[in-house]
């Protein structure tokens, strides 16, 4: 009787480890892998445009070594009206002063219903 609610306890913890697995850590594998898709889809589907670098933040993070920064762009297409906006990208550290203020860098843009996503040249996602 003993082995036996002993062996029901483990098992128990094990499917209450197994289910905190399932809600806490596929979500944010997936996450990833839904940004990596989108900035994909991006260079390939989205329009190409010049962007013009309005202000560079460094946010302190770095991904394998590179830097991530955040840009406000002001985004020129010759056949859309420019929009500004706000893009957190990871850069190569040989690329890091093409990414400043006043630069133009080119860009590719795709409008979902999310809003708009941006691939930057020169970043990690789209080099």
């Amino acid at each position: 009787m003993n082995t036996i609610s002993l062996t029901l306890i483990l098992s128990c913890i094990g499917l209450l480890v197994l289910f905190l697995f399932a809600i806490v850590v596929l979500p944010r594998i997936q996450r990833r892998e839904n940004r990596e898709y989108d900035m994909e889809r991006t260079v390939e589907e989205g329009y190409a445009a010049q962007g013009y670098i309005l202000d560079v933040i460094p946010t302190g993070n770095y991904h394998s070594g590179q830097p991530e920064l955040q840009l406000r762009l002001r985004i020129e297409s010759r056949t859309r009206l420019p929009v500004e906006t706000t893009v957190t990208v990871i850069v190569y550290s040989i690329h890091r002063s093409r990414f400043q203020e006043g630069m133009r860098v080119p860009v590719r843009v795709l409008e979902t219903r999310k809003g708009l996503c941006v691939a930057v040249k020169g970043s990690i996602h789209y080099p």
